[in-house]
């Protein structure tokens, strides 16, 4: 992407403990940057963690 570009997408999930149930819904923005962003991966489980705000 480039700078400038934006992607958007949500998603809506319910959860439910069997007495109890809660919908929620997920909303993810991408903004492009003119950078590339290589992600390598290793032969264990990866995790890719973001906080609240603009992750970099």
């Amino acid at each position: 992407m480039n700078t400038g570009d934006v992607a958007t997408d949500s998603f809506t999930y319910t959860i439910t403990d069997g007495t109890e149930t809660d919908t929620a819904t997920v909303n993810v923005t991408i903004n492009g940057v003119d950078e590339p962003l290589n992600l390598v991966g290793t032969n264990q489980k990866d995790t890719l963690t973001g906080g609240g705000g603009n992750d970099t």
